[in-house]
């Protein structure tokens, strides 16, 4: 897929990767407000001129690396993949780094308790240094919790036991 080659090249190039990538997810939204979706030559000349602008007027040393990917995006006419291309990128030094990512889908808010004992169950589970957690209240769940992390999802939510239970009972009783 594109996006990864260009994750794999903008970490690679970057000498200060955390620095670059920092620029980045700066000046992603700011382009996209300035030009929207706009594309070619032109559009890409005036976003780089931009930007060299805001980063020197914000006195963010560096930056190049980001720069000229936010500008090749626009030359090609696809910055509508920025927010993925930034989630990509997050998402591999993130991994680089032994950082796991946890998404909890809970019925109700978890309170600051709730949320260490999570995490530190999950980072247990896959042996991570770190980890970075987000939570997103989904009422339909019932009750109990749906995790996400890295290729896993443990659905320990109230409706998946009843959807079980009710496959298990639904199959298995055949009438005499």
């Amino acid at each position: 897929m594109r996006i990864d080659r260009w994750a794999t090249a903008f970490i690679t190039s970057s000498q200060d990767v955390d620095a670059e990538f920092a620029v980045l997810k700066t000046i992603v939204p700011v382009v996209r407000l300035v030009n929207g979706y706009m594309a070619g030559t032109v559009a890409a000349f005036l976003v780089e001129k931009k930007i060299h602008a805001a980063l020197k007027k914000a006195d963010i040393q560096g930056g190049e690396i980001a720069c000229r990917i936010v500008v090749l995006l626009v030359r090609k006419g696809l910055f509508k993949y920025a927010s993925a291309l930034v989630e990509r990128i997050e998402a591999e030094i993130d991994r680089k780094n032994g950082v796991i990512r946890v998404n909890a889908e809970t019925a109700l808010p978890l309170d600051e308790a709730e949320q260490k004992k999570l995490l530190s169950a999950v980072m247990r589970k896959t042996g991570a240094k770190t980890a970075r957690f987000t939570s997103v209240v989904r009422p339909e769940l019932l009750g109990g919790c749906r995790l996400v992390f890295g290729n896993t999802v443990v659905d320990a939510s109230l409706s998946a036991l009843l959807r079980d239970m009710e496959k298990q009972l639904s199959s298995g009783y055949d009438s005499p």
